[in-house]
């Protein structure tokens, strides 16, 4: 690679500094074919998530976030991948490469950069608060919606100076460095290496304690199953889950298994599992109970929603920074000096544009909350 081509630039698009006749014409071939499927992927399904997140009533606040990731993968779709593909094609690109349509790419390449690892940090520390802190009060939907807007606007704020750090050269009609800006360049170089570098910090931490918190809690359950069996609970367990001394055990395993109080259940204080499992169970009407036994259901769903929410964020934020780290090593090592060299570069540079379209596969896909939306919406019309 050039000494004066951006390192950032060259890893989300290996394209500064040389023409496309240096690439393999099977490397070019399946760069296009594969950056045309990502596109038409991701601005069908991210088209799908804001249309269906912006006619739900009841968002909840890791539902402005993925609001937010889908206008910005589908700008990403949109834009940046398009650019991309007509770069491919060099009868189209030399005809309209010039300073302005350079800098507006390299505006929007760190514009969806920026914007994506600022939102997926958001993320992780928000399923932190929701699995680890489920009954703070310095956290709400209303906060959530305006931090998004506060990382949206940083993020235009902050990919704003980029316009200035890449020009075109009209030789080899392709986007490179402005020498005349190099300081500028190498600033935002350090800023979003510096970004993703805490991002991957943050994004393990808060994960991680999930993952704890979780595992904690199932065994928790376990524990509590298995000892809800003989009309009381051991003293040990009761210590261990904090259960009052006044509260019984079903004593038939079809009771056990539907009234017996999970550490979910214990941990909410909003539901009414408490009054189901308490010594004066016998002496509520069977309209009490059912209500009781709708509540725990409705609270062991929320918790799978919440689980299941979990995994989708945690998979869309592992596949971001590993396609980067795939950038960044194998342009680091990678030679461009011979024709496999180039191809290997070329088909890797187009590999990050898979996060266009993460958000919508992964969410589509696994969360059931969000297809019964979409249901709901599309039988209303």
């Amino acid at each position: 690679m050039e000494n004066n081509t951006s390192s950032i630039y060259n890893a989300s698009d290996f394209n500064a500094n040389r023409t496309y006749a240096d690439i393999p014409d099977w490397a070019n071939i399946s760069g296009i074919i594969f950056m045309t499927l990502v596109t038409i992927a991701g601005i069908a399904g991210n088209s799908l998530i804001i249309v269906v997140q912006l006619k739900t009533r009841d968002k909840t606040s890791t539902d402005f976030l993925v609001l937010a990731m889908a206008a910005f993968e589908l700008y990403c779709s949109g834009i940046n991948n398009s650019l991309s593909v007509l770069r491919s094609f060099r009868i189209i690109w030399t005809s309209i490469v010039s300073s302005s349509v350079c800098c507006f790419e390299t505006f929007s390449i760190y514009l969806t950069s920026i914007s994506t690892t600022f939102l997926l940090t958001a993320t992780a520390l928000d399923r932190y608060i929701q699995t680890c802190k489920p009954l703070n009060s310095y956290y709400s939907k209303s906060n959530a919606k305006w931090i998004c807007l506060t990382l949206v606007v940083s993020s235009v704020i902050l990919s704003a100076p980029s316009i200035g750090i890449i020009t075109a050269d009209m030789e080899s009609l392709d986007c490179v460095r402005n020498m005349e800006n190099i300081v500028l360049a190498t600033i935002f170089d350090l800023f979003l290496s510096a970004a993703f570098l805490a991002m991957f910090v943050i994004v393990v931490v808060c994960y991680s304690k999930v993952t704890i918190m979780l595992r904690r809690r199932r065994r928790q359950k376990e524990m509590v199953t298995n000892t809800c069996t003989s009309g009381t609970y051991p003293l040990a367990v009761r210590q261990q889950l904090k259960i009052p001394r006044n509260k019984v055990c079903p004593t038939s395993t079809q009771e056990t298994l539907e009234n017996c109080p999970s550490t979910d259940v214990m941990e909410d204080d909003t539901n009414n599992a408490h009054e189901l499992h308490s010594q004066e169970v016998s002496q509520v009407s069977a309209a009490s109970q059912t209500t009781g036994q709708a509540a725990i259901r409705k609270n062991r769903s929320e918790r799978k929603i919440l689980n299941r929410t979990t995994l989708i964020m945690f998979l869309i934020t592992t596949i971001y920074i590993l396609t980067w780290l795939i950038h960044f090593i194998v342009v680091w090592i990678v030679p461009p000096m011979t024709s496999s060299g180039r191809a290997v570069l070329h088909l890797v540079a187009g590999l990050y544009r898979i996060n266009c379209m993460t958000n919508a596969i992964f969410y589509i896909t696994m969360s059931s909350r969000f297809r019964q939306n979409a249901k709901k919406l599309f039988r209303r019309h």
